[in-house]
């Protein structure tokens, strides 16, 4: 049980709000809110350590002192913990940007908004955790689910009403597709176990096979099972936003309100790709060689990096935008999808990338935010002259753009190197796909900056000083030292994450 600290953490932090949303109406749940935050940051803190002890162990160590029940169902590895933390510190920074949302906006219900980012992001830790199919797809619901409610919180405003309805038919249809694919290869199999489907379908490992009854072995060629693995990744790519299933994230990021929109830019996007690692790279993924379902997710990938940067260029409503910079960011981290099991770095890249991603995005989302609860506005002009009235929030959108745009020296320059690096591995060489990801690069400069260009070269209207909430302030001050300091980190990270690809090849 030690390792499934961070889980613990957020379930308990889930239902501590559930309970105190029967006491706690308006500035109780803001003082919830940076509660929640500092037992978060303690988790973190907890959950590093706790990572440094796993890898000190080593994963047969770390197993062994797992109870067998959980250890069937509940993956307890370096990468899984490590991406538990992550969902630990996504919670504690989404409720730090959340709290003056919940004390001066949100007047009905305010501490369940803060139940369901905690039970989100319970969500993603056990998605990272499943070693099963049944568990992972519950993992995945219990973050869609969370996210229907959080995007219709503001239930007499039309706008987040048609945001919940569109994120919940389309999300329906997603999972729906993507159990249909679970479903299949179950028939196929016999199985849910991930373990024991990675050697049920595919090249071998027929001896650990055979002694499980009821379990078949099919070919990882055999048209049902490509077609159920093309479901699986239909469905997961619903919830990365992956073109051309898409469509339903520029409405729900404009209509839902701002600070859950911040969170659904970062919460479901981490859930998914981790999913992909889990069952693509893990599971479904030969040996050795190129996987078959890569070629088309490869055309896929270039379309949604290059569709989502073009589009973002003609927005003026900066949450429209960001919700297109998403899905170009999701493209990028598509490059090492594609590359899993031949390029060494491709793990190790996305979970760089991912990192980097939760760090700018969370950050430039806290800009948005802060910005919004004083003028109520998202358009672009709304920050027309920002940096004389703000300028730390002026300078922070700078630096959070040249990460989002891949500018050096920043958190985003690196995740975006190390998954070109996996695109131009010797074993990979898709030479076309890193330049079209470069090319995509530099056009996320021009809308990015042009943002910047507003605050600092146009002359706003209102000229008096901005008080930034402290919520946002902190969260914006995290997110920068994170964007900045996680860059002297990269090598330890890479080296930790190379390790983790290594023991995760063998599982």
């Amino acid at each position: 049980m030690l390792f499934l600290f961070p889980e613990l953490i957020l379930c308990g932090l889930g239902l501590g709000a559930t309970v105190a949303a029967l006491f706690c109406r308006g500035r109780g749940a803001g003082r919830w809110a940076l509660y929640g935050f500092f037992v978060c940051l303690a988790g973190v803190v907890t959950g590093l350590c706790l990572l440094a002890y796993a890898i000190d162990l080593g994963p047969e160590a770390t197993g062994q002192l797992t109870p067998e029940f959980i250890a069937r169902t509940f993956a307890v590895d370096p990468l899984s913990l490590f991406f538990s933390t992550l969902a630990l510190a996504v919670c504690g920074l989404a409720m730090l940007f959340s709290m003056e949302f919940v004390e001066e906006v949100l007047e009905e219900h305010p501490a369940e908004f803060l139940a369901l980012i905690a039970f989100a992001s319970l969500g993603i830790a056990c998605v990272a955790r499943s070693r099963d199919l049944i568990t992972l797809f519950f993992s995945l619901e219990l973050v869609s689910i969370s996210g229907y409610l959080l995007s219709g919180m503001l239930r007499r405003e039309p706008r987040s009403l048609e945001a919940a309805l569109k994120y919940f038919l389309i999300g329906a249809v997603s999972s729906a597709i993507m159990l249909f694919g679970m479903s299949l290869i179950y028939g196929l199999t016999g199985a849910t176990d991930l373990r024991v489907l990675r050697d049920a379908v595919g090249e071998g490992h027929l001896h650990a096979v055979g002694q499980l009854a009821g379990v078949r072995m099919v070919s990882s060629q055999d048209p049902m099972v490509i077609t159920g693995i093309l479901c699986i990744v239909v469905g997961l790519g619903f919830k990365i936003a992956m073109v051309p299933f898409h469509m339903w994230c520029p409405d729900v990021y404009e209509g839902a309100p701002t600070p859950a929109t911040a969170f659904l830019s970062v919460g479901p996007k981490a859930a998914g790709f981790v999913a992909i690692v889990r069952l693509l790279m893990l599971t479904f993924a030969p040996s050795s060689g190129p996987v078959p379902w890569a070629q088309p997710v490869l055309w896929l990938c270039a379309l949604t990096m290059t569709l989502g940067n073009v589009v973002a260029c003609r927005q003026t409503n900066l949450k429209r935008m960001l919700a297109y910079s998403s899905i170009a960011h999701s493209g990028y981290i598509l490059i090492a999808v594609v590359s899993l099991g031949s390029a060494d770095l491709a793990l190790p890249a996305i979970v760089m990338y991912l990192i980097a991603y939760v760090l700018m995005n969370v950050g430039a989302f806290s800009v948005v935010i802060a910005l919004s609860n004083i003028e109520g506005r998202e358009d672009i002009h709304a920050y027309n002259g920002l940096s004389k009235r703000s300028p730390y929030l002026a300078y922070a959108w700078v630096i959070f753009a040249m990460s989002l745009a891949g500018v050096p020296p920043t958190a985003g320059f690196l995740g975006k190197l190390y998954v070109f690096m996996a695109a131009l591995d010797d074993r990979v060489r898709l030479y076309w796909l890193a330049v079209v990801g470069v090319a995509n690069a530099v056009i996320s400069v021009w809308y990015y900056f042009r943002v910047a260009r507003h605050m600092f070269f146009v002359e706003g209207v209102r000229t008096e000083p901005i008080r930034v909430g402290r919520g946002a302030g902190w969260a914006i001050g995290l997110s920068l030292a994170g964007t900045l300091v996680l860059v002297p980190l990269f090598p330890w990270l890479i080296s930790f994450a190379t390790s983790a690809a290594q023991v995760l090849g063998a599982w």
